[in-house]
């Protein structure tokens, strides 16, 4: 898809047509001064120079993001763009991995999960993301290629990312979890998700004060994630709105966030439950990684997608089970 690059395109024809009938109009009327021109070569130079790379970085990308401060220049250290790309692809494999219900037998690396770096422009910085097709980026022939499940969770990765930045880009000094789960229906999508557009959204103390975030062939104006919505964020994840409906299950911990204080729960003792994301940050634990591997009870309060699947809980009681 080539949309915004079209519109450029456009807009330099229509700027040589002019350039052209005013140049044919000065030598028919025997004007050898062109200096009126000037100012429509400038404009030629900057589609050319600024606008035309930040179209094709928007076509060419799932999620674009737009980062200002005063450590952005014209010329952005190498450091800086990697720092981003490696920040967001650690984002988006933990988003894929929430979306694309994981099994407990499969791994998914951050290899596996595959971003490319689909364009940069100047005018601070925009820095683009795009999945390619796994028949464009593995060794070995993938007979799925857009059909891959992987492949299909990390474009939605993106997407979720780009609706939840815009959710909560909208909230004022309150959050309102109910916007959200408009947005966003799985619970458990919905937790990783914020956690992602937290872990992106600018701290205030690296030089970047913050973050436009925009789908590539969104028409809409991009969400700004800064420091205070990242703080919004923070507080919600670590005080979550919990349900009514109470549980107790036992299961073991595979994977475990210690810095968001989550963890996946498998091989679940219940027909209903087959894994669940579980938030402990209202439990005591005197050291978490031993939970790591460890069958274990919990008991808290559960959280619904809109098909009734049990998807994430809120713990208040974990038990390490001998």
């Amino acid at each position: 898809m080539s949309l915004w690059t079209d519109k450029i395109m456009e807009r330099a024809r229509m700027m040589h047509e002019q350039i052209a009938a005013m140049n044919s109009k000065f030598a028919e009327l025997g004007i050898q001064d062109r200096s009126a021109i000037d100012s429509f070569y400038a404009v030629l130079d900057n589609l050319y120079l600024e606008d035309l790379p930040l179209a094709r970085a928007k076509d060419n990308s799932d999620l674009l993001l737009h980062v200002e401060g005063p450590s952005i220049s014209d010329q952005p250290k190498i450091t800086l763009v990697s720092s981003i790309f490696d920040n967001v692809k650690f984002r988006v494999r933990d988003l894929t991995k929430a979306i694309a219900g994981i099994k407990e037998q499969t791994r998914v690396t951050v290899d596996d999960v595959d971003l490319a770096l689909s364009g940069l422009a100047k005018g601070s910085l925009f820095v683009g993301f795009a999945v390619p097709l796994p028949t464009q980026s593995s060794a070995q022939t993938n007979l799925l290629a857009a059909d891959d499940p992987i492949y299909q969770a990390t474009k939605n990765a993106l997407n979720v990312i780009n609706v939840v930045s815009h959710t909560v880009d909208d909230f004022e000094e309150d959050f309102r979890p109910e916007a959200l789960s408009e947005a966003v229906d799985d619970p458990k999508v919905r937790d990783a998700a914020l956690i992602a557009v937290k872990r992106i959204a600018p701290s205030g103390y690296k030089g970047i004060e913050k973050i436009g975030v925009s789908g590539g062939t969104d028409s809409n104006e991009p969400a700004t994630l800064t420091p205070r919505i990242r703080s919004l964020i923070h507080n919600h994840l670590r005080h979550p709105k919990q349900s009514n409906e109470r549980f107790k299950v036992r299961g073991i911990v595979r994977e475990i966030d210690l810095d968001a204080r989550r963890f996946e729960l498998r091989s679940i003792e219940s027909d209903e439950i087959d894994d669940l994301r579980c938030i402990y940050s209202n439990v005591e634990l005197s050291n978490p990684r031993a939970l790591l591997d460890s069958r274990v009870e919990v008991e808290g309060t559960l959280e619904r997608r809109n098909d009734h699947k049990a998807r994430l809980a809120i713990l208040e009681a974990v038990s390490i089970l001998q």
